[in-house]
């Protein structure tokens, strides 16, 4: 039987039917998308944009966001296991410009032009600018001129958005909030969350929105009326919010009060139990995350030489202390 001079991966060249064979072969996986995007995930980043000029079918395919969610998921299978790459903080030098400091090697970035890009988010060089919130390797940064204008910043990609910002006020003098939101293991949109608050006797009363990136609209939480705010007692630290696992956390000083969280996805709020020590605003304490658990840092005798470190369970049944 003839053969042309196509060979296999030995150097054997290949007959007819074998040809035939994997041309059938090819037409079945090119026709399956689930299969043609099982291989195409595997790829790195920059063969995929080659791949997009195949056909429309490969550019529908790779540009869809449920195909960029399966590839980042299969590229970093290692998501709850991240390095941490450097430091991002605002400079107090007046150049506008938002600094970087690398902790590993590989993460000095473009010698310096991360922190050129970020200081272009604006046309106006000497607008002040601020890193208000990070998540998962997303920055939110706020630029302050004659308005206040929110970015969200993806370093990697050099990339930004900025959150349409309407002014919708229930107080004469509200306290701002703000916190990203951004689970690319889930979902590659992020959300923007917006608590206001105004301290009114022995409690807050609070009012917030959320804007989503995927609907790229504004909305309440339910059951959280817009012309009658909710309230939060004054003892919870409304300044130092925490996100971690799906949920906004403010704990209270006292360890007799109840702290609580802010579920985004369910838009409810829920009780938490408090740290089992009474947190002393005037001395150094840290409420933060790390590992995908809560932490509270705080100092456990008046010579302010020790501290505890507790650890919220995963089920918010209570604080462990981990280490003294």
């Amino acid at each position: 039987m003839a053969s042309d001079n196509r060979r296999n991966n030995t150097g054997q060249r290949l007959s007819t039917d074998q040809i035939s064979a994997a041309a059938a072969a090819a037409e079945i996986i090119g026709g399956n998308e689930d299969l043609v995007a099982e291989i195409l995930q595997r790829l790195p980043p920059k063969s995929l944009i080659r791949f997009k000029s195949v056909s429309k079918t490969w550019l529908f395919l790779i540009s869809s966001d449920r195909f960029s969610l399966l590839h980042w998921q299969h590229q970093h299978p290692q998501f709850h296991d991240p390095k941490i790459s450097g430091l991002f903080f605002t400079s107090r030098s007046g150049s506008g410009f938002i600094e970087f400091i690398p902790l590993i090697f590989s993460a000095t970035i473009n010698g310096g032009e991360e922190n050129k890009s970020l200081a272009l988010l604006t046309a106006d060089m000497n607008t002040d600018k601020i890193v208000e919130d990070s998540c998962n390797g997303f920055l939110l940064i706020c630029c302050t001129s004659r308005k206040i204008k929110y970015h969200v910043y993806n370093p990697t990609t050099k990339q930004f958005s900025t959150i349409p910002w309407t002014f919708f006020r229930v107080f004469t003098f509200p306290g701002d909030r703000v916190y990203l939101v951004f689970e690319p293991s889930k979902s590659l949109h992020y959300k923007f969350v917006l608590l206001q608050s105004k301290l009114y006797g022995g409690a807050y009363l609070c009012q917030m929105r959320i804007y989503s990136s995927e609907t790229k609209a504004w909305s309440s939480p339910p059951n959280i009326c817009d012309q009658h705010p909710f309230q939060v007692p004054r003892c919870v630290d409304l300044a130092n919010g925490v996100y971690c696992n799906g949920s906004i956390h403010w704990i209270s000083f006292s360890p007799l009060e109840t702290s609580i969280y802010f579920d985004v996805d369910q838009q409810r709020f829920c009780p938490m139990p408090s740290p089992p020590c009474r947190i002393d605003v005037f001395k150094f304490w840290h409420f933060g995350k790390s590992w995908g658990h809560l932490h509270c840092i705080n100092y456990h005798d008046a010579t302010g030489l020790n501290v505890d470190v507790y650890e919220m369970e995963s089920d918010y049944s209570k604080w462990t202390l981990k280490y003294r």
